[in-house]
């Protein structure tokens, strides 16, 4: 193969995966704007922090189907005065543990809304992060030119598990950003 088929292949590649990722980001966006699927998620750890705001077992909570005492306000304004607070058809039962919870857990003092796309933000900021971590980590990662980069970049848009984490609401990205980035720490400091 020439040079030149060769660099027409892979711009080829490059625009399809550009094309698949913008059209993986519109889906994302609307499943987003979906409030029966967006956030499905982060709503079971929103929600349960509303017991610890009332300085409860937040899984009892979740158990025993308790509702947050109302009114309930939030820090961006809204009041929610009448239920239900929980998002219709939505989990309440929180799923991770603490060290992932907690943190999690205080977007309870931002309304559903609020809480469900600034989520949705801080996972798009790391799906930019994630790959530039896992180029770093990448033993050879000298000898990858800006194609092959953005050719991984790409590929992870593009990937379908990659749109639903980011639009359902997940903590994939955050458990392995933080993966990635302990590993990357791991060979700077000897603690690590």
């Amino acid at each position: 193969m020439t040079r030149a088929r060769q660099e027409r292949v892979e711009l080829l590649v490059i625009a399809s995966l550009a094309l698949l990722a913008l059209f993986s980001f519109a889906r994302m966006l609307s499943k987003m704007a979906d409030p029966a699927f967006g956030g499905l998620d982060i709503h079971a750890q929103w929600h349960s922090g509303h017991a610890l705001r009332q300085r409860e077992d937040p899984f009892r909570f979740a158990l025993e189907g308790e509702v947050p005492e109302l009114p309930v306000h939030y820090l961006d304004g809204v009041v929610t005065t009448q239920p239900p607070v929980a998002q219709p058809g939505l989990s309440v039962f929180p799923s991770n543990t603490a060290p992932i919870y907690l943190p999690l857990a205080a977007s309870a003092y931002l309304s559903w809304p609020t809480t469900k796309w600034i989520f949705f933000a801080v996972n798009l900021g790391l799906m930019l992060l994630i790959p530039a971590l896992v180029i770093k980590l990448f033993p050879l990662s000298q000898r990858l030119n800006g194609m092959d980069k953005l050719l991984l970049y790409l590929l992870f848009f593009s990937i379908t598990g990659t749109r639903v984490t980011a639009w359902i609401g997940q903590t994939t990205f955050l458990v392995f950003a933080l993966m990635l980035g302990s590993m990357l720490l791991r060979e700077r400091h000897p603690v690590w």
